[in-house]
């Protein structure tokens, strides 16, 4: 899914539909005090510019299959994926050892300036 991603982007229709239920949800969390104390609360704990709260839906409205393309070939680089299982507690606790991965992690190449 993510090569076709980077390939063709998503299609407009699907983008169309998940765009007017990003709206009608922001609708409804607009008006729930719980959602204006958690969003401001967020803005200033680090620091943001609270009124981007009033620009969510223009933001949302210029979202295109071929902006999501392009974010794709930027940002999901299959040289940095990381692979995680997260194990039940009580699964741990029973057995102490995990069970060998079932895919492996790769490595960046040799050379590669990403490491930090």
């Amino acid at each position: 899914m993510l090569d076709a991603a980077k390939k063709n982007g998503f299609a407009e229709d699907l983008v169309g539909k998940v765009k007017e239920q990003q709206l009608r949800q922001r609708e409804t969390d607009l008006k729930e005090n719980g959602f204006w104390l958690g969003e401001l609360l967020e803005a200033a704990r680090f620091n943001d510019d609270p009124t981007r709260l009033l620009r969510y839906d223009d933001l949302v409205t210029k979202v295109t299959s071929r902006a999501l393309r392009d974010a794709a070939r930027t940002y999901l680089d299959p040289r940095r994926v990381v692979a995680g299982v997260l194990y039940p507690e009580s699964w741990l606790k029973a057995s102490q050892t995990p069970p060998a991965t079932a895919m492996p992690v790769s490595t960046p190449p040799a050379g590669d300036k990403t490491k930090k």
